[in-house]
């Protein structure tokens, strides 16, 4: 029988469940060390059927994922030391900001990485080979990690672009190119008598008119 490493988690609902209910321990494998309530086993499919019967029966809320799709506790640790802070700064992926205190998020959130198994599909076929791999993880303030939350969306190509300080430098340049544009337009309208302002009042009626 092929059988993979599944964690299995029971979450006690208020007063549904208690530890000196005599036999429970019996109903299920060892407890795991990390948590009172976490268990890590060895088993296929249909015995995770069987085990989230059990909670069931026993009014536990429980959630069953692969041990990849687990977070671990050393991820922000080694990102941060791959990817050294600039002048002592970190700058975010999502936005640019650049900050002293950051974040490390995870691009693809990993609850719905647990529960989806088109996300899980996805993330092997861009080589993702678990949700704290170096790739689904991302520099992120506070801002952005508020505003980011469980959603995906965009995130995953501003987090592929945000990496790279270069595009930074040019997201830069060409913000002050355009403010170096906005304010030679305003010049030329406040003087419309010059060759450049009359060319451009010319230019703007008539792609108003069209």
């Amino acid at each position: 029988m092929n059988k993979e490493i599944y964690v299995f988690e029971l979450h006690p609902r208020e007063y549904g469940f208690s530890k000196s209910k005599k036999g429970w321990e019996k109903k299920f494998p060892p407890l795991s060390r990390k948590s009172q309530f976490k268990y890590t086993f060895r088993a296929d499919k249909s015995m995770i059927s069987v085990y989230r019967q059990r909670a069931k029966q026993m009014h536990v809320d429980c959630h069953a994922y692969k041990r990849e799709y687990a977070r671990n506790n050393t991820y922000r640790k080694k990102f941060m030391e791959k990817h050294p802070p600039i002048a002592g700064r970190y700058r975010c992926w999502y936005c640019g900001k650049r900050c002293r205190n950051i974040t490390v998020d995870h691009i693809y959130p990993v609850k719905q990485v647990q529960t989806d198994e088109r996300l899980q599909r996805k993330l092997k076929r861009k080589g993702i080979r678990n949700v704290n791999d170096e790739k689904n993880l991302a520099f992120c303030c506070e801002k952005c990690n508020k505003k980011k939350g469980k959603t995906i969306g965009n995130y995953p190509r501003k987090a592929a672009f945000g990496k790279h300080e270069m595009y930074w430098v040019l997201v830069g340049i060409v913000r002050i190119f355009i403010i170096l544009i906005v304010i030679g337009l305003c010049l030329c309208f406040l003087k419309p008598n010059t060759a450049v302002g009359q060319f451009l009042v010319d230019l703007f009626r008539k792609i108003k008119i069209s």
